[in-house]
């Protein structure tokens, strides 16, 4: 406490929270990229840059391990987003993957792609 009663170290932990908590959103964001989850890895690596950044406050330097940890979430979501487009590339330009995307959309839908996207857009791709 300081002559005002105020808490000094308040403001000082909580950039502390910031920063463990971004460590624990990279890591997981890491995690979640690898195993091919669909969305997670953008959400949890977007929460690891937020409070990577949070944890800095006024301060000059980022807190220990914060910097780490928002690089994780932007490997992370550079791997999601690499995955993502390798996949719609492929199954836009290889005639096997094109072939198998249309048997399994067929399979769990019930109807071909192009009648979805009729019945959906009123139109064709």
């Amino acid at each position: 406490m300081d002559l005002y009663n105020h808490d000094v170290y308040s403001n000082y932990d909580s950039h502390f929270r910031f920063a463990r908590m971004a460590k624990v959103l990279g890591l997981i964001s890491i995690l979640t990229a690898i195993s091919l989850q669909p969305v997670l890895p953008m959400v949890f690596g977007g929460m690891a840059i937020i409070f990577g950044i949070l944890s800095k406050g006024v301060n000059r330097h980022y807190r220990d391990g914060a910097k780490g940890a928002m690089i994780c979430g932007g490997i992370a979501i550079v791997i999601h987003l690499a995955i993502y487009i390798t996949a719609i590339y492929l199954i836009l330009n290889v005639p096997s993957y094109h072939q198998m995307f249309m048997e399994m959309f067929e399979q769990r839908y019930g109807m071909p792609f192009d009648q979805f996207i009729q019945q959906v857009y009123g139109g064709s791709i």
